[in-house]
């Protein structure tokens, strides 16, 4: 995750490019005082004049630990998906585990394609 913090620097978005592919999006979403940052990080393409993700990922990094988890995902198109790690019902947060491993499976095998398609070296 560093280097996607990186790329974003003291911004709150950046947009990166690649010759061949999707520009990559990384939103910064929220800084907390325990230093957790959450980010958006997305390819997009514009649909009948709608921006779609293909994907979004909301993403919480720890820097001081150089760990990073899953929160959302979302993909548009076809038939549209949204998944959510956490969920609050009546003041009491509930974990789904299993969907948290898949996101995170799924978060690395994506990281590292962006990275061989050329968005950070």
């Amino acid at each position: 995750m560093k280097p996607i913090l990186a790329a974003l620097g003291d911004n709150d978005y950046v947009k990166m490019e690649s010759t061949g592919f999707m520009d990559l999006h990384i939103n910064r979403l929220y800084t907390p005082v325990n230093g957790a940052i959450r980010i958006s990080l997305a390819h997009n393409y514009l649909q009948n004049g709608d921006n779609m993700a293909d994907p979004d990922m909301e993403i919480r990094i720890y820097p001081e630990l150089e760990m990073a988890e899953a929160m959302t995902f979302q993909q548009d198109g076809g038939i549209p998906i949204y998944q959510t790690v956490y969920r609050w019902d009546n003041g009491m947060k509930f974990v789904n585990n299993k969907l948290k491993k898949e996101l995170n499976n799924f978060l690395n095998f994506w990281l590292g394609n962006i990275k061989k398609q050329g968005f950070f070296k």
